[in-house]
């Protein structure tokens, strides 16, 4: 991914695409994490008995727990991610060889690969499109760290939201398995 050096909001990822980044309220990625908190509220941790203390404790180790808890963060970055994308990112070019959003092309892929149908609205397809079909897998990680700065994320957030973003390594979410960018430079 390569940034014209004249304008820091501009980018061209690695297939051509040039997409421009804008100023955000941080009010729209406060609604969105709340409105994903609404539909899927945090888990909470089982209790557990530790006998030596004599009562129960949060077992924040429960692999169940754990698993919710990954759930829950995905879909709480899911959510600002999406805003982010409709609100905070134009398109300035695409080469031909790249689908448009509206193309036939991404149309099958996102019925066939991602079970998808697409949104009827030229945002929601826009969003897909970035989503699942412009932002190669290597433009991934340093893409959505860019989007997150240029929002007013502070990096420490940044960081510790990081694991739930897709992988380079095929477009998954990065559940903390080592093999992913993220968990070898250990940020």
């Amino acid at each position: 991914m390569t940034s014209e050096a004249n304008d820091p909001n501009r980018i061209e990822l690695s297939n051509g695409v040039v997409l421009r980044f804008k100023k955000i309220s941080r009010n729209e990625i406060s609604y969105a994490a709340r409105n994903a908190n609404r539909d899927h509220p945090e888990p909470k941790p089982p209790m557990i008995l530790i006998k030596d203390k004599g009562r129960e404790e949060p077992n924040f180790n429960d692999p169940n727990y754990i698993q919710s808890l990954t759930l829950y963060n995905i879909e709480a970055t899911a959510r600002v991610m999406d805003v982010l994308y409709a609100r905070a990112i134009e398109v300035v070019t695409r080469p031909p060889e790249v689908s448009s959003p509206e193309s036939q092309e991404f149309q099958d892929y996102l019925e066939l690969a991602q079970g998808e149908t697409l949104r009827q609205s030229p945002l929601g397809r826009l969003v897909q499109w970035l989503r699942y079909w412009a932002i190669p897998d290597e433009d991934q990680l340093p893409f959505q760290r860019k989007v997150l700065q240029l929002a007013g994320v502070p990096v420490e957030d940044i960081r510790e939201v990081e694991p739930t973003f897709p992988s380079d390594t095929g477009g998954k979410p990065d559940t903390g398995n080592s093999d992913t960018e993220s968990s070898k430079n250990g940020d």
